[in-house]
């Protein structure tokens, strides 16, 4: 329900401003955040990509700190698969 009236808000405000306004680009980049949640991956990278790629550099800087942060989040993750061992990549590089 979610996602249909994000969809909804944007094609409204994309007719409304165009593709490349800060708002139209801020209703794409909260679809994206939707996508995340919902584990759609894929989705989310192609509408951040569509943020990255606007004019504003509010929004291009923003896309950029919140990629980096998730690559950071994962990285920091701890992995079951080497449960009780510290993680190294001594011969593995």
């Amino acid at each position: 329900e979610a996602n249909r009236l994000f969809r909804r808000s944007l094609e409204g405000t994309e007719a409304r401003l165009g593709p490349d306004h800060p708002e139209t680009l801020t209703f794409v980049n909260n679809l994206a955040e939707l996508a995340k949640t919902q584990e759609h991956y894929e989705l989310a990278i192609k509408l951040h990509r569509r943020v990255l790629a606007g004019r504003e550099p509010h929004h291009i800087v923003e896309g950029l700190f919140k990629a980096f942060a998730r690559a950071t989040d994962f990285a920091c993750q701890h992995d079951p698969r080497i449960a009780g061992q510290i993680p190294s990549t001594k011969g593995k590089l």
